[in-house]
């Protein structure tokens, strides 16, 4: 390598997009939806990075609406003979425009689920193609310099449907540099791809979609993005009333526009260097959420709950000066600023939905505030948003 190349980098991207011979559920909202088309092709993103010592870890970034641990571990399972399997990190990246990965949108009576809306076979499929991508992204890997910045995003792109709800303005981005080439963008961002909205159709990534579009166009070989802290309820700031028309141009223009603003604030990103460190922490939560659980029973919620408690994951990385912790669910953003200041690191990324997808983190004292009612019917409980701030306490790492 050479002074400026502290590290080998390997990116790539490969499709996950369902095909439509079968029925497709779209996950998010209301149950029974079904596909009827493509609007965006769905993607796998994937980071390689190793030092120069030899430690490296794999961030992946899928477009889906969340991924349980035990696909994780499936696509590990497939990959550990090339890299070690505590440092591969398989993210969702929440699109309301996916396929159903959990169980929870299939067929339903009146409001009551009947079915899950999973197909197997699309998920066997999945977890290969994602472990292809990986083992093409390690294989690609070549010298080349990192840098990251943390900058401030527009008031107007995103809004908090909770009433006294916070926001979460800061976006993280990590550019990899060949010379003038940069062979891999990631971008770390909250809100929720949900802007098409519950009477669309069309499969999407939502704005991510078009966000890779115009990275790729502004000559990023590799776009990547990760959702930040968006739970509770952090939206793009789309008229609420407006036609599919709208909603799909608004999602365009958010790509775009996020695309155009990581581009120019990487010109400001201050190098990395230094070995990789990672943390990786297996524990059981308890599950407090009885819906969860009849949900389970019905055989429509595809998780393990063995005696009331379910398995999940966090992790921490550093890459020089840059830190990630990964979440096993939606962090509201007031939990993501517990995070951010539970880390160290000049540049702090926050990935939710890291590793698993447990429902909604919110802070306890909004448990009994009627504007997060929904919230607490996805959430295994008031408990969360202090055991994952006191792991990344736990695990944090220098930088």
């Amino acid at each position: 390598m050479s002074d400026s190349a502290h590290y080998l980098v390997g990116a790539k991207t490969v499709d996950i997009t369902p095909s439509l011979d079968k029925t497709v559920f779209l996950a998010g909202f209301g149950q029974n939806r079904r596909a009827t088309g493509v609007l965006h092709p769905l993607a796998a993103s994937i980071l390689y990075v190793k030092d120069a010592g030899g430690s490296a870890v794999c961030l992946v970034s899928v477009d889906l609406i969340g991924l349980f641990k035990t696909y994780v571990d499936s696509i590990r399972s497939l990959v550990k003979d090339i890299i070690d399997p505590a440092r591969v990190f398989v993210c969702s990246t929440h699109t309301h425009s996916g396929p159903d990965t959990m169980g929870l949108w299939g067929k339903s009576l009146v409001g009551f689920p009947l079915k899950s809306g999973v197909d197997a076979g699309y998920m066997d499929w999945l977890v290969e193609q994602v472990a292809e991508g990986i083992r093409s992204a390690v294989a690609a890997a070549e010298p080349a310099s990192l840098a990251s910045v943390t900058f401030d995003t527009p008031d107007h792109w995103v809004r908090n449907d909770r009433k006294g709800g916070g926001s979460y303005r800061r976006a993280v981005a990590l550019a990899a540099r060949i010379g003038d080439r940069i062979p891999a963008l990631l971008v770390n961002f909250a809100a929720h791809p949900e802007t098409l909205w519950d009477k669309n159709h069309l499969i999407s990534p939502d704005y991510p979609g078009p966000f890779r579009a115009r990275l790729k166009e502004l000559g990023v070989e590799t776009p990547i993005f990760f959702t930040g802290p968006l739970g509770a309820m952090l939206t793009p700031n789309v008229n609420p009333k407006g036609h599919f028309e709208e909603r799909r141009q608004y999602v365009e223009n958010l790509g775009k526009e996020l695309a155009e603003l990581s581009i120019q604030q990487v010109e400001k990103a201050e190098p990395l260097a230094g070995p990789i460190l990672a943390t990786h922490k297996d524990f059981v939560v308890a599950n407090l959420n009885w819906r969860f659980n009849f949900a389970k029973k019905l055989g429509v919620f595809e998780r393990e709950i063995p005696n009331g408690f379910i398995s999940t994951e966090m992790n921490q990385l550093s890459l020089g000066q840059l830190t990630i912790a990964t979440v096993p669910g939606e962090a509201s953003p007031e939990v993501g600023e517990m995070l951010h200041e539970a880390m160290t690191g000049r540049d702090r990324m926050i990935f939710c939905l890291g590793c698993d997808e447990l429902g909604y983190i919110i802070p306890s004292t909004f448990w009994n505030n009627p504007e997060y009612k929904y919230e607490t019917t996805m959430s295994l409980g008031a408990h969360m948003a202090h055991l994952v701030v006191a792991n990344v306490f736990e695990q944090r790492l220098g930088g």
